[in-house]
């Protein structure tokens, strides 16, 4: 499963990469968030609603 940050949504909050800094980052020069990896690992899929939840704009969304 691939996370996904819509780039018209997010706001630069930072609440996605304040909590999970190895899922995502800011991009260079927009501030915007972006998920860094291929695919969200196994052993975090269980989160996934977690993960997504913590956007307080709803930015996160889950890809197949």
């Amino acid at each position: 499963m691939k996370m996904k940050v819509d780039q018209l949504k997010c706001d630069t909050t930072g609440a996605c990469v304040e909590k999970y800094p190895k899922l995502f980052r800011f991009q260079v020069g927009s501030k915007k968030a972006e998920f860094i990896l291929e695919r969200l690992p196994v052993h975090l899929e269980s989160k996934c609603l977690e993960i997504i939840n913590v956007c307080p704009i709803g930015a996160i969304s889950v890809e197949s």
